[in-house]
This record gives structure tokens, C-alpha cells and sequence, in this order.
């Protein structure tokens, strides 16, 4: 039973829009739901990052000590502390140790305002890498 009219199709026009919309955000919700949950696997642990074989940043000063202990890890060191986080995300390791207070300024987005203003203040030329 299809409609004659013309208010008659385009309401079903419509209708059918929003049946494809609706079903479309479901399906990219459901996507976005299912890759979340298999990302929250992190890694937990440096164990668990040496199993995993994964290149962990690390402070220089301890560096020694750390490759003492965890001989079989995949440590690379990183001389100014500040630039752990900024290594991991250019990918050069996979996870870091560092301070809980660096940890909780780059999570809040402190660290790329810090970037921000000093890219301003250097007239767009960085000097750290």
C-alpha cells in the first residue's frame, strides 16, 4: 500500500530518512562501543608491558636501575623528563613511567596548552623535539 498522494509520499520520504539515520547512528554507536571496550585491555603493569614486547619511555636518571631489574624489558631512555609523554605520543614507546602529576597534567590537556603557548612564544619555531 504505497501512498498516492504527494504529502502522502513525501511523509513516507521522510519517515523512511529518519528510519536510515536512526539505524546508521545505532550501527556507528555500536561500533564505537565495541572498539572501546576491546581498547580498555591497556597495559595494567610493567610485567604485563614486558610480555606484551612494548618499548617503554623512561626517565635516564633510572634508567640503570630499571634495566637492572627488568633486564628483558624494552626501556628507552629519555634524558628531559618533560618529554616522555610527548615521545609516546610521536610513538616512539608504547608506554611510559613518570610522575602520577605529569601523568594527570597531560590527561587533562595542561601539556598540549603548555605546547601551545610556548609554539606561540617562540613565533611557531620549537627547539625541543
Amino acid at each position: 500500500n504505497s501512498p498516492t498522494s504527494i504529502p502522502g509520499r513525501l511523509a513516507s520520504l521522510g519517515f523512511s530518512f529518519f528510519v536510515l539515520i536512526t539505524l546508521a547512528s545505532y550501527t556507528a554507536n555500536l561500533a564505537q562501543i565495541l572498539v572501546t571496550k576491546a581498547e580498555a585491555g591497556g597495559i595494567r603493569d610493567i610485567d604485563d608491558a614486558i610480555d606484551r614486547g612494548v618499548k617503554i619511555c623512561i626517565p635516564s636518571a633510572i634508567s640503570a636501575k630499571l634495566t637492572a631489574l627488568y633486564p628483558q624489558a624494552r626501556f628507552v631512555s629519555v634524558d628531559i623528563t618533560e618529554e616522555i609523554p610527548r615521545r609516546a605520543h610521536k610513538g616512539e614507546c608504547t608506554c611510559f613511567i613518570d610522575t602520577d602529576v605529569r601523568y594527570r597534567s597531560m590527561r587533562s590537556g595542561l601539556m598540549n596548552e603548555m605546547d601551545c603557548q610556548e609554539l606561540d612564544d617562540s613565533n611557531g619555531v620549537l627547539t625541543a623535539e
